[in-house]
């Protein structure tokens, strides 16, 4: 816990009186050098980004003008120049990050020129797969949330256009509701794996990679709640697994431990839930008196949640200090 925040606490548990002061004689004040320290490091690893895109445009640009061995040769060259550099740089800066990821985006480049060019006849997916799959040691051992975000992705990609055009397990994720299903799984599988077994640099349990993969499966449980109650198929199957993925978050993030972000994505959740069931309710007496009942519903249900989040919020607070 920084000095900052340290003092904005005892300042809400009344223990200060003069907060401007208190920053002030503490140094604690965000100074504009923080900013820029801030900002200029993750400027290096957005221009890494910059770089690996302008070089995919730069290709694609110069197709017809450049010949088979002069594409692998640069694309390969600049693989062994950012391998090179990246040990030349100090283990989970910034700099080393942005070259992780220039090199991550140049083996999927280097994937797609060979697809490209020799017309393996391959479907979509299987280039994605690969590309996960060489990206996946150096995730583990950069430990980095950026890689394991990208990878995250790349698995989510390469299972939607596998799905386009296979069944998996005899047709049962065949269905909107079973493929929904499916990536909601998928996503909290994920979540577990980075909060349990993947260990990343940013902090021991709390990392950028755990928060995409809890939010992306509450995005899909939160659609499995909607085929739930207005689906055609999977009804039961999908309210089972909906009421266990809330009733699990619950105890890991409210009362075992407590963690604000993931209650709010947890409220809003609930709060589309609880209108999906009243749509269904009044699916036959929908009229302007109905809207009004909904709206009244919503508002007291986001108050109810915003005041329970505050208070849930200072409660953090005050474990912090």
């Amino acid at each position: 816990m920084n000095k900052r925040t340290q003092l904005l606490t005892w300042q809400q548990q009344g223990r200060i009186k003069d907060i401007d002061k208190s920053l002030e004689v503490t140094q604690a004040n965000i100074e504009p050098k923080t900013w820029f320290d801030f900002i200029s490091k993750n400027l290096i690893i957005l221009g890494f980004v910059s770089l690996a895109v302008g070089i995919i445009f730069f290709f694609a640009y110069n197709w017809n003008e450049m010949t088979k061995m002069t594409k692998f040769l640069l694309v390969q060259s600049l693989l062994v120049v950012s391998s090179g550099l990246y040990t030349q740089t100090n283990k989970y800066s910034h700099p080393s990050t942005g070259l992780l990821v220039f090199i991550a985006l140049l083996i999927g480049a280097l994937f797609a020129l060979f697809g490209q060019t020799y017309q393996t006849g391959k479907d979509p997916w299987q280039l994605f797969l690969l590309w996960m799959l060489c990206i996946t040691p150096i995730a583990v051992v950069s430990r980095n949330s950026i890689l394991w975000i990208m990878w995250l992705a790349l698995v989510n990609l390469s299972l939607f256009l596998y799905m386009q055009i296979h069944h998996l397990f005899w047709g049962l994720f065949s269905f909107f509701e079973g493929t929904t299903l499916f990536y909601a799984l998928i996503n909290a599988g994920a979540a577990l794996l980075f909060f349990f077994v993947v260990q990343i640099k940013d902090s021991s349990k709390a990392n950028l990679a755990f928060y995409a993969a809890s939010l992306g499966a509450f995005f899909a449980f939160t659609w499995v709640s909607l085929y739930a109650v207005v689906g055609d198929s999977y009804q039961l199957i999908c309210l089972i697994v909906y009421i266990l993925w809330m009733a699990v978050t619950y105890y890991l993030f409210r009362l075992k431990s407590l963690d604000v972000m993931l209650l709010s994505a947890w409220s809003l959740s609930a709060i589309f839930f609880i209108m999906f069931v009243l749509t269904r309710l009044f699916e036959n007496a929908f009229n302007a008196g109905t809207l009004l009942f909904f709206s009244i519903v919503l508002i007291a249900m986001t108050t109810f949640a915003s005041k329970w989040l505050m208070q849930l919020l200072k409660e953090s607070h005050g474990e912090a200090s």
